[in-house]
Formats: structure tokens, C-alpha cells, sequence
């Protein structure tokens, strides 16, 4: 049996593309930044050890050695996306290592774990500009963006941070 076919000009409807590319683009920057985020702390659990890193729905955190306190956190960063509390800067989608920067904590790690001076790969984390991430918002964290490249190197500062 043949048949008949009456072919038309596909209409391609430019607005649909471009938000079926956003949200492309979107949901692999996502799962890049999973990945990115986990083999950092999975690196920091292969220095350290110990209990001491812990995975939590949204992020992860490195306990000090010596208390449950946080010293550090990796956290994946989403304009938009979850609620931001106070004066945030203007920070770029991506994964982001969190060193803490107040209380007793933060002393120790500043004033005695730290070099005075961070090298290139923690150029931004500076103790002076914090953000706080819940659950609680009084502990401050200076903060950097993680990359391939960066990785490494703030694994083990992280490891240093956890001597705490």
C-alpha cells in the first residue's frame, strides 16, 4: 500500500530551544558541580581519615578533631536556588570551600593553623568576608570557589583546618 505524505517546513520555535538549553546547560552544570563537590570531599576523607567528614543533604562539613564543631564546609552554589540569609556577595554558580572564620574556632585556625599568607589557590578566602549557611547562621565562614585545579591543595588545608 503506498501512501501519501504532504511534507511541511518544520517550525522551530526559537524561545523553546533557548529554554530547553538553559535547562541543559543548567542541569549539567548541576551534576558537574555534584561531582566536583563530592571528589573534594571525598579527597578530604582519604587525608584525614577519620568520622570527621560528613555528608548532609546540601552540602558537606569537616568537624574538628577534638568537638563536633564545623571548621569547614563544601557547599554548592545556584543563584536563585535556596535561601540566602544577610548581605551575600555576588558569587557565581559553582562549588565553594567554606573555612570558618569566627569564635574560638576560627581563631585557632586563622591565628595558629593557617599561614599568614593564603597561597593562589585560596586567593579569595579571607577572613574578613564571611557568609553563614544554615542550619546555623551565626558560624561565619570565609569563603573560595573550587575548580579541578584547586581541588588538591584545599583538601589538605581542610585536613589542616580539622586539626581544631
Amino acid at each position: 500500500m503506498r501512501r501519501n505524505y504532504t511534507w511541511l517546513p518544520r517550525y522551530r520555535c526559537p524561545n523553546t530551544e533557548n529554554q530547553a538549553t538553559k535547562q541543559y546547560r543548567s542541569r549539567n552544570t548541576r551534576w558537574n558541580s555534584r561531582g566536583l563537590a563530592h571528589r573534594l570531599f571525598q579527597r578530604v576523607a582519604e587525608i584525614i581519615g577519620t568520622h570527621q567528614p560528613k555528608p548532609y543533604k546540601g552540602s558537606y562539613s569537616i568537624l574538628a578533631s577534638t568537638s563536633s564543631a564545623t571548621v569547614a564546609k563544601i557547599i554548592i552554589y545556584e543563584a536563585g536556588k535556596g535561601k540566602t540569609n544577610g548581605n551575600w556577595p555576588d558569587l557565581r554558580d559553582g562549588v565553594y570551600a567554606l573555612i570558618r572564620a569566627n569564635d574560638e574556632i576560627g581563631d585557632r585556625i586563622w591565628n595558629e593553623l593557617l599561614p599568614p599568607r593564603l597561597p593562589a589557590e585560596l586567593d579569595h578566602a579571607a577572613r574578613q568576608e564571611t557568609i553563614g549557611v544554615a542550619p546555623s547562621h551565626t558560624e561565619q565562614f570565609a569563603y573560595t570557589r573550587v575548580t579541578d585545579e584547586t581541588l588538591e591543595a584545599i583538601a589538605r588545608y581542610f585536613a589542616i583546618c580539622a586539626l581544631t
